[in-house]
């Protein structure tokens, strides 16, 4: 693996408007009318790459279909990349990263706000080329995810320019020691299927936001999204930060396995995670692995059961069960394991299945069983090697911060379940991954330490 050179004239090849102190408040380098009409023309036809703030097809010229599931019609297009696709796609964002690296995070910020502006200006957009992909409901899209990922984006435009250093007295004498943060190149990332737009900015945000340029690959059955968001950012962000290559899994390999990416930054499937981890180690890549889950949740007889039945039936078949987090496995004491069957069955049974128009959707398969006693209950929560999240159903405190203590996850719902933020990280332990989504952790995950002393 090799680091982009930050030397020699960075940002030379810019618009004069990216070479100044802080990014323009106003007159982007693309006109948002222009990306739109690309965005709308595009919802059912021809998707194409997007290196280097360009859009072009795979260089084979093949294509791969996309499935709307809601009506198991073809609606577009998209590339079939291969390897000189990202090898462009590399060369685009190591091209830029020497310019980027070194702007101020004032730069980041306000590009960063803008972009997610246009986001929600670009809504409706986003929101045809994420149902057509996902067969997902719209209003679930537009209503609940997007305002969400909108936030994200904003999060990390503000945490960019809260990157902590550290600065300290002597150490030895005559010379002080500080701590710089710094980004850690190029990174190669790759995004699911479930939650196409949430996972991309999820991995590009805060990578951008620390300085660092991105090639991502999204699954080849949902890369609408994802990539009418490239085509966004680059009327935001210097051409070459933020590329999309689309392509199956031979395209992600080709992807990961380039010298010059500098970290990998994957949400898929534990085999998936495994396979990335161990080429990495050849080349000594940096891998943030956010993978699967198996989520326990813990309701004990404390609780009011029809509201907890309630609660975790509408979190359980959420995006039709679709997420990592979803609580899957309902240990439920005992004394209280048939009323709460009962109201779970019922509950689950007014959610509706339907086209994406409607507002709920219907299908995964969740356990519900027994446990007598707080010690068999933990021990059935872990007793599975993801360590994603869990949940605990209880009126008692003290009962609660013990269970939090005693799960193996990397996140613990106390009498909620699903509800993420950006402020707080997301990831897991095991064969959940490593690394964080989200907050400041997420944004540190992008950098590399530096010590200096003088």
């Amino acid at each position: 693996m090799s680091r982009p050179s930050t030397s020699a004239g960075p940002t030379s090849g810019w618009p004069a408007t990216w070479r100044a102190p802080y990014a323009p408040a106003a007159t982007p380098p693309r006109r948002c009318c222009a990306v739109a009409d690309a965005l709308t023309d595009a919802v059912s036809g021809a998707l194409l790459n997007h290196i280097g703030g360009v859009d072009r097809p795979a260089a084979s010229g093949e294509t791969m279909e996309l499935t709307d599931p809601a009506t198991g019609r073809v609606h577009a297009r998209a590339p079939h990349s291969g390897r000189a696709d990202t090898e462009a796609a590399v060369a685009a964002a190591a091209a830029a990263y020497g310019g980027w690296s070194t702007t101020t995070p004032a730069v980041r910020q306000r590009a960063l706000l803008s972009l997610a502006d246009a986001m929600e200006a670009h809504a409706d957009a986003l929101t045809a080329a994420e149902t057509a992909d996902t067969g997902k409901p719209v209003r679930q899209f537009r209503d609940e995810e997007l305002p969400t990922i909108v936030d994200t984006v904003r999060y990390f435009a503000g945490a960019a320019r809260n990157l902590p250093g550290a600065a300290a007295a002597e150490y030895t004498p005559g010379r002080t020691s500080l701590l710089r943060r710094e980004p850690v190149g190029v990174c190669a990332q790759i995004t699911p299927w479930n939650y196409p737009l949430m996972m991309a900015a999820w991995k590009i945000a805060p990578a951008v936001a620390a300085g660092n340029t991105t090639v991502l690959k999204p699954a080849d059955t949902t890369p609408s999204s994802s990539v009418f968001l490239a085509r966004i950012a680059s009327a935001h962000l210097p051409p070459g930060v933020v590329n999309v290559v689309c392509g199956d899994r031979d395209t992600g390999r080709a992807l990961t396995a380039h010298r010059d990416v500098a970290l990998i930054a994957v949400t898929g499937s534990v085999r998936a995670g495994q396979e990335i981890a161990a080429a990495a180690a050849a080349g000594l890549e940096r891998v943030h692995l956010e993978l699967g889950g198996n989520a326990p949740v813990i309701v004990h007889d404390d609780v009011d059961v029809r509201a907890a039945a309630a609660a975790l039936a509408a979190v359980a078949y959420y995006n039709a069960g679709q997420d990592c987090t979803a609580p899957t496995r309902l240990l439920v004491h005992h004394r209280v394991h048939d009323a709460f069957l009962a109201a779970f069955a019922a509950s689950a049974r007014q959610l509706r299945t339907g086209p994406p128009g409607d507002e709920e959707t219907f299908g995964p398969v969740v356990t519900v069983q027994p446990f007598a006693d707080e010690a068999e209950a933990l021990c059935l929560a872990n007793d599975v090697r993801f360590g994603l999240a869990a949940g605990v159903w209880t009126s008692d405190h003290d009962r609660a911060m013990r269970t939090t203590r005693m799960l193996h996850t990397g996140i613990v719902w106390v009498n909620t379940h699903g509800t993420t933020v950006s402020e707080m990280p997301h990831g897991g332990v095991e064969h959940s991954g490593y690394g964080s989504d989200l907050s400041l952790s997420g944004l540190l995950d992008y950098t590399q330490v530096k010590h200096v002393m003088l």
